[in-house]
């Protein structure tokens, strides 16, 4: 049916007929990702984590996060690598919960973030803007497991981390495009967006304008 799960442990083998043409979406999650997840989340060695295969199982998180991953294949990553890394955990870990042999509980993690951790991250983010940053970089300055940190972080923030990197971005995109020091690719890259494209993608959604509109008009007789 559509948007059901076929799940293929490692080391397993599967052949199955679709019984005519449809379309499949094939997510491997790397083991060194399934890995962190468990001994990260759940204090579980790797080796004591079994999964049954599965097939044709109807399951609407899996199909919502495949939808999402599809949709940054089709984008060429409009929303970035730590948009991709929170999907792949995100999976991993819902994996992890509802079908393992015997699903390990989760770590239990109380509190919020304090002032201090939320202002390194800040500073964390605005410091390498141009680079690509991971859940993994960020949760370390708080020295929490990444699942614990995008909790915390949502929690006193709102926003997912990857949307608060985002937001940095657009906004330092905004601010370099108002100086009219640079070509509006430089920006895109100065502020880590992959392409030009997509720069001007989450400027309109964030602002109304394209990204030239921001750029102040020089008078006649000024370079």
């Amino acid at each position: 049916m559509p948007g059901d799960l076929a799940l293929i442990p490692r080391g397993h083998t599967c052949t199955w007929d679709a019984g005519g043409a449809g379309e499949a979406l094939m997510v491997s999650v790397p083991p060194a990702l399934s890995v962190k997840a468990a001994v990260q989340e759940t204090r579980r060695a790797p080796d004591q984590i079994e999964f049954m295969p599965q097939l044709g199982r109807a399951d609407p998180l899996v199909h919502a996060i495949g939808q999402a991953m599809l949709g940054e294949l089709q984008t060429q990553g409009l929303f970035g690598m730590l948009y991709l890394e929170s999907l792949l955990r995100t999976l991993a870990l819902h994996l992890l919960r509802t079908y393992a042999v015997a699903p390990p509980s989760l770590v239990t993690v109380k509190g919020t973030l304090s002032a201090d951790a939320l202002q390194r991250i800040r500073n964390y983010v605005h410091d390498h803007l141009s680079e690509a940053i991971t859940l993994e970089a960020l949760a370390a300055l708080t020295h929490l497991s990444p699942y614990h940190f995008a909790r915390t972080f949502k929690e006193a923030t709102g926003l997912p981390p990857y949307q608060y990197v985002l937001q940095c971005r657009v906004e330092q995109a905004k601010t370099l495009l108002m100086a009219g020091n640079h070509a509006i690719s430089e920006v895109a890259h100065m502020v880590g967006f992959a392409s030009q494209s997509h720069l001007t993608r989450h400027v309109r959604k964030a602002f109304g304008v394209t990204p030239s509109m921001l750029v102040p008009k020089r008078k006649n007789g000024q370079g």
